[in-house]
């Protein structure tokens, strides 16, 4: 099975209530960092480590933002409960690592039911 290349979202967030409070607060700045933090998630398989200046600063050059902007809207995002802030200060997204645990869960199956092909 291929590394995942997408996943499932919703398809009308910009009538989501979370949603609209960020878009109140930052404006499409903030629907685009969210995007841009939650594919990021998805790749690194993790939350952004928000108290670290190199993670804010790698988001912030894919949004053609700053640091501080991606600091501020990590912070709106927990407020608005987009996300959630860990012990460890990781900013995460309890839906993006339940999408990455369901893909490795079928990334294990799928390997696991090609081992007992391969052994018959």
């Amino acid at each position: 099975m291929k590394e995942q290349r997408y996943f499932d979202h919703d398809i009308d967030t910009l009538n989501d209530s979370k949603i609209g409070s960020l878009l109140m607060d930052m404006g499409m700045e903030g629907y685009g960092l969210f995007w841009v933090c939650v594919e990021q998630m998805h790749k690194d398989k993790c939350g952004i480590r928000a108290g670290e200046e190199r993670a804010l600063r790698f988001i912030a050059h894919k949004a053609f933002s700053t640091a501080e902007r991606v600091s501020e809207f990590l912070d709106k995002a927990v407020e608005c409960g987009l996300f959630v802030r860990l012990d460890d200060g990781t900013v995460t997204s309890q839906r993006a690592m339940q999408s990455v645990t369901e893909y490795n869960a079928r990334k294990a199956a799928s390997s696991a039911g090609g081992s007992r092909s391969r052994r018959s």
